[in-house]
């Protein structure tokens, strides 16, 4: 049984990343299918949310990538996390996901 998640963000970051999503040849639905699925399956969040998340111009970055960017190491790590395959999962059937 598949149930609705809803989350509120703001509209400048939700179109954001669904432009990230499509560098990837995703939807931005099925990238946080990805994202809470991985926190399911490693019982982890699947990227360094341990440094403090701060802009040092408020919010005047031309993008969500500038803003993670100015954090050492973090885009990196989302980036490699995004490429990582689920141990013992081959397909998006296989996960659940109507695709």
């Amino acid at each position: 049984m598949t149930v609705q998640v809803a989350a509120r963000v703001e509209s400048s970051i939700k179109e954001t990343a669904a432009k990230v999503a499509a560098e990837f040849g995703l939807d931005l639905s099925t990238a946080i299918k990805i994202f809470v699925t991985r926190i399911a399956k490693e019982r982890r969040i699947p990227v360094d949310i341990s440094k403090p998340i701060f802009s040092l111009n408020g919010d005047e970055f031309k993008s969500d990538t500038e803003y993670f960017k100015q954090i050492p190491e973090y885009w990196e790590s989302i980036v490699a996390a995004s490429k990582e395959p689920l141990e013992g999962l081959t397909s998006a059937k296989e996960c659940g996901w109507n695709v």
